[in-house]
């Protein structure tokens, strides 16, 4: 495995293309689409809060997005962003639904994964149905609690999923049970803040944090 670092950086806007639509969601619009260039239509019916953290797509059926409101959860719609409900079982407590980061996998998208503001991992393996905590071995943080900003999975074998933290890069090898470090200042990256990070898909050996 090779990490790269020195690409960090502050997302501010999240742009996706659906079925020929903009779906964007940034701090202050939870939902929109551009339906025809320079016409936005809000499409939040249902969603609470004001920020939008991540939108993810499921890969199999673009009718389903799955979309995270800090402090509110997650919340999915079934057809097209015409409606959405929150899908929050599991997560019971305030901390757990500051939520900053949303991903889905790619080869069995009834599992996801969260990251939360106060060093949280959840996993769903029925669609967010329910959801588990899945955070061993995530370092809770000295002064200030560890934010886990990005998640992502291997594409060739979902049990090897990766965290981009405030405290390091981790690691699971069974599919988020258990977490171990594997980036930090003493591997190499400039420092342990860490707010993205991706993998090669052609070689997934290597990833860029």
């Amino acid at each position: 495995m090779k990490i790269k670092s020195n690409l960090n950086y502050y997302i501010l806007m999240l742009g996706l293309i659906f079925i020929g639509i903009l779906l964007v969601d940034c701090v202050f619009n939870p939902c929109f689409v551009e339906a025809a260039p320079g016409n936005w239509i809000d499409k939040s019916k249902g969603l609470s809060g004001k920020h939008a953290s991540s939108v993810v797509i499921n890969p199999a059926n673009n009718q389903i997005l799955y979309v995270a409101m800090y402090e509110k959860g997650v919340f999915k719609t079934t057809n097209s962003a015409q409606t959405w409900y929150a899908i929050n079982n599991g997560l019971n407590t305030p901390e757990s639904k500051q939520i900053i980061s949303l991903t889905i996998c790619s080869s069995n998208p009834e599992i996801l994964y969260v990251g939360t503001n106060k060093a949280e991992i959840y996993k769903s393996i029925d669609g967010g149905k329910s959801w588990i905590l899945s955070n061993q071995g995530i370092k809770p943080g000295t002064v200030f609690y560890t934010q886990v900003f990005s998640i992502n999975i291997d594409p060739t074998n979902s049990s090897i999923i990766y965290a981009a933290t405030s405290t390091g890069i981790y690691k699971s090898t069974n599919g988020g049970n258990s977490w171990n470090g594997v980036g930090s200042k003493k591997t190499g990256l400039n420092n342990s803040f860490n707010k993205c990070i991706a993998i090669d898909y052609k070689n997934p050996v290597v990833l860029y944090a």
